[in-house]
């Protein structure tokens, strides 16, 4: 009996056991497979990885997917394979392989006269009678522009085995335009009608010759020791760099300049795939310059969104960045991550980044627009020719406006605001040393003169402290003081009371004040203003009466130039401010988000002020205003250093686009904007529908016309103020 009871409890302690060790390996497996299948978790930028391949210009064919391939997988077959599972197949005479059809935009093209191509063979029975064709097409895929074929046959070949052949194709320099493409392919051309397999089609492209230092780097995500990557999908190998959940960013990559050979380079052209898990994608490709330290020199993004995106499917991206001469420093670094901006997934694999140079003429330029192929112009994100946003002529205001002189026509001798409670803005002029001029806008402006004498170290803003109209809070840098004043018109008369005086001394503000701006109030009714001063940006909260200081948002020990503007830039705040700096010689661009008064958020911050080939400067003037949205603020660039330039740019928490070039249509008289040689432009709400109208006056003063006036003689222009509306 007692033996039967020892069994039992020795079987029962053996099952215990069997299912403890059960629950253990199944947790292990648990643990051990999420590890290997889905490594990811939200990364640092600070994370690098270490193994892209700096010789990076060797492509590989496997046969395994379409990449690289075009009519590949109607030549696949899984008969016979080298590697993987898949070879091409070429089933009698006249017969091809898939072909290889490589952009001369992924090669290191500066030095390139060389291409290395090896291939494996199988032939069905002993003879091979076939031709490896290196060849170059133009952009549309079908005029050939340059071939040369190696022939290779004999008749003492193993049969079903697999041989390989190699030959080194010049490649000639007048046709590396980056248009053109490397066509690669076998042609069966056997007369006794014998099968052929091709499988690892190897093109391998000279080396550069410049002190051994490569001018490409590859960024494939393999043997990633450190970094977050994933296997569950891949564009080529086994890993590739996941990115989950809004602003996540992948592993990125750093590499010193000084690993480059970087003579005769002002461009980066990059490639790189990525592959989406549904069609709601927001994501960019960030490429960086940093100085040694890691601060942001230059900042370029590829964004990938749902208007240009694929899903499911690994998608090919290519583009071409202009570098700055002054940022090509052996100790400057390049460094590439990837930015997600929702709750998609998104992968990438295989980036690709090859330094060239425009002054190599063998390699031309990436066309804009490829008419043969598409007969429909598609404008790219900040690249020109940009869209055009039209302006429509609406009235002429010119009668009041005559005895106002140019001289003072800049952006801090002028404000606009909801001063009177109507449903549409009033302008008020700040000529020095006379009393400030207030202009009220029916069908025609009126124009009424306050009892504030201006001084030209003075700046003006609007504060809404209420729910019905604007006060004017004037900066007085020769006193050091902020003044509140609320403005009623009484008949014909307009009066400024003046309401409250601070001292900048009891703000702590280090005079002078250079700009200001005010954002709207949030729910709680407690409106914000942001001062620029000496060496610092402040901002201040105004509730019962009282300044407060909130945040230094940024302090140097020395003077820097900056301009703000506030309003709804991306569409999900009314409360943001956009700040354009200048600090030793570097631009500087800031987005931050105000509507936690307690706390404001930088949504970005970095010195890349370069979109495409425009640029963005201080000493550039900037008109605000809902001109494109009702809802979205955008900024009107004007840059007169050369040419009369008028952009829309668009800011968002990348930095900004260039959205469109500014048109004016149905002027009067010929009387186009674009010909007078002084121009000054108000963005103001006029008409309360919400939209922005745009305010322009026009002088020739002291010159003569561009425009002819449809007569022989060149013409004076006379002065205008002009008002133009959006459709």
């Amino acid at each position: 009996m007692k033996k039967k009871n020892r069994s039992k409890r020795r079987k029962k302690i053996i099952y215990i056991l069997m299912a403890v060790v059960l629950l253990l390996f199944t947790v292990a497996m648990y643990f051990i497979s999420n590890f290997f299948v889905d490594r990811f978790q939200q990364p640092k930028l600070e994370q690098s990885i270490s193994n892209a391949n700096l010789y990076g210009n060797t492509i590989l064919i496997d046969m395994e997917n379409d990449n690289y391939l075009i009519n590949g997988s109607s030549t696949f077959t899984n008969q016979y394979a080298l590697s993987g599972s898949y070879s091409s197949i070429m089933p009698g005479k006249d017969t091809y392989s898939a072909s290889v059809l490589l952009d001369i935009l992924e090669t290191d093209s500066t030095y390139l006269s060389e291409a290395g191509i090896e291939c494996w063979l199988l032939p069905n029975n002993e003879s091979i009678d076939a031709v490896l064709v290196f060849s170059i097409v133009d952009s549309t895929e079908t005029n050939t522009l340059y071939w040369d074929g190696y022939k290779i046959n004999g008749d003492n070949f193993t049969a079903k085995t697999w041989q390989q052949f190699s030959h080194n194709f010049k490649i000639p320099g007048k046709y590396l335009n980056l248009n053109n493409k490397f066509k690669v392919y076998i042609w069966n051309i056997n007369k006794n009608d014998d099968a052929l397999y091709a499988d690892d089609i190897s093109i391998k492209f000279n080396q550069p010759i410049n002190k051994g230092k490569p001018r490409t780097l590859l960024i494939d995500y393999e043997n990633i020791k450190d970094g977050i990557v994933s296997n569950k999908m891949s564009n080529s190998g086994n890993f590739s760099a996941i990115v989950n959940g809004k602003d996540s960013y992948t592993v990125s990559h750093t590499q010193a300049l000084s690993t480059f050979d970087i003579d005769n380079f002002d461009r980066l052209n990059y490639r790189y795939y990525y592959y989406s898990e549904t069609a709601n994608i927001d994501f960019v490709l960030v490429i960086e310059i940093t100085d040694s330290n890691g601060e942001i020199l230059h900042w370029h993004g590829d964004q990938v969104n749902t208007d240009n995106a694929q899903q499911g499917k690994w998608t090919k991206m290519l583009g071409m960045i202009v570098i700055p001469s002054e940022l090509i420093k052996p100790e400057n670094k390049i460094r590439v991550y990837g930015w997600n901006r929702n709750e998609n997934t998104v992968y990438i694999d295989d980036i690709y980044l090859i330094l060239k140079t425009t002054s190599d003429i063998r390699t031309g330029d990436k066309s804009f627009c490829d008419l043969v192929n598409d007969p429909v112009f598609t404008h790219k994100t900040n690249f020109p020719p940009y869209r055009n946003f039209n302006f429509y002529f609406s009235n002429d205001c010119t009668a009041p406006f005559s005895n106002i002189s140019i001289d003072f026509w800049q952006q801090k001798y002028f404000c606009t605001g909801n001063f009177v409670g109507n449903n549409y803005d009033e302008i008020i002029f700040c000529k020095p040393e006379n009393n400030i001029e207030f202009f009220v806008y029916n069908q025609s402006f009126e124009k009424y003169e306050l009892n504030i004498k201006a001084h030209e170290n003075q700046i003006y803003i609007p504060l809404k402290l209420n729910s019905e109209n604007d006060f004017l809070l004037i900066f007085d840098n020769s006193k050091e003081t902020i003044s509140i004043y609320q403005i009623e018109i009484n008949g014909n008369k307009a009066l400024a009371k003046q309401n409250q005086v601070f001292e900048y001394k009891d703000l702590k503000i280090n005079p002078p004040v250079y700009s200001a701006t005010s954002l709207p109030a949030n729910n709680k009714n407690i409106p914000q203003i942001v001062v620029s001063s000496f060496n610092q940006i402040l901002s201040f909260s105004f509730e019962s009466g009282v300044f407060t200081k909130r945040k230094v948002i940024k302090q140097y020990n020395k003077h820097f130039n900056s301009k703000m503007y506030s309003g709804n830039f991306t569409g999900n705040s009314n409360q943001e401010l956009f700040i354009l700096s200048d600090l030793d010689e570097k631009c500087n661009i800031e987005l931050v988000d105000f509507n936690n008064q307690q706390n404001p958020v930088e949504i970005n911050r970095n010195k890349n002020c370069k979109q495409g080939y425009d640029s963005l400067k201080t000493q550039d003037i900037f008109i605000k205003g809902n001109f494109d949205s009702d809802i979205t603020t955008s900024l009107l660039k004007l840059d007169r250093s050369w040419r009369f330039d008028l952009k829309m740019i668009e800011i968002n928490s990348i930095g900004y686009d260039i959205k469109s070039q500014v048109s004016f249509l149905n002027y009067p008289n010929q009387y186009n904007p674009m010909f007078f040689t002084e121009t000054f432009f108000i963005g103001a709400n006029l008409y309360g529908n919400d939209k922005y109208e745009l305010i322009v006056f026009l002088s020739n003063r002291n010159s003569i016309s561009r425009s002819s006036l449809n007569n022989n003689n060149l013409s004076r222009l006379p002065n205008k103020i002009a008002i133009y509306e959006t459709e």
